[in-house]
């Protein structure tokens, strides 16, 4: 792992990387990865940079279009995506979204898409929990840092 992944590894774990991820990273991830359709954002560099997506879902009280830039892990087809918000005692608010409106579309790798998204449980979680930590440990750090289960969404492409 290079030096660059280490630190971003780290830092995405600690209290104060919690912090900037949400109030700086994310801010600046989002014009970033919209202007350059998911090819760059502040992982690029590091293991996670290949791992970033901008996600747009619709607002679950405004209706509104609202982009989250997350981790994902690739399973076939299908993304899998960690509702861990660090570690947060509340779900983050895309994780609403979602659960209201699962149609979103995806920007990821030059790439630009349309995917219904759905909650799992059960053995099809554990599986992708498994492979979301196999990429960054730091989804066992949240786990440990708050009493609710985190949720874990599957989305699906859309045939376009």
């Amino acid at each position: 792992m290079s030096l660059y992944s280490t630190f971003i590894e780290k830092l995405g774990k600690s209290k104060l990387g919690y912090f900037l991820i949400l109030r700086v990273f994310t801010y600046a991830d989002r014009r970033v990865m919209r202007w350059t359709n998911g090819r760059l954002s502040s992982a690029t560099g590091s293991k996670l940079g290949k791992h970033t997506l901008l996600l747009t879902s619709t607002g679950a009280k405004s209706g509104k279009q609202r982009d989250i830039p997350l981790v994902y892990v690739q399973d076939g087809k299908e993304l899998i995506l960690i509702a861990s918000s660090a570690g947060a005692p509340k779900n983050p608010a895309w994780y609403y979204n979602l659960k209201k409106n699962p149609r979103c579309e995806v920007r990821a790798q030059g790439k630009k898409f349309s995917c219904e998204a759905r909650e799992v449980d059960g053995e099809e979680r554990a599986r992708a929990w498994q492979n979301a930590t196999a990429l960054y440990s730091g989804y066992d750090v949240y786990k440990q840092r708050t009493d609710r289960k985190i949720p874990v969404f599957v989305l699906t492409p859309l045939a376009s």
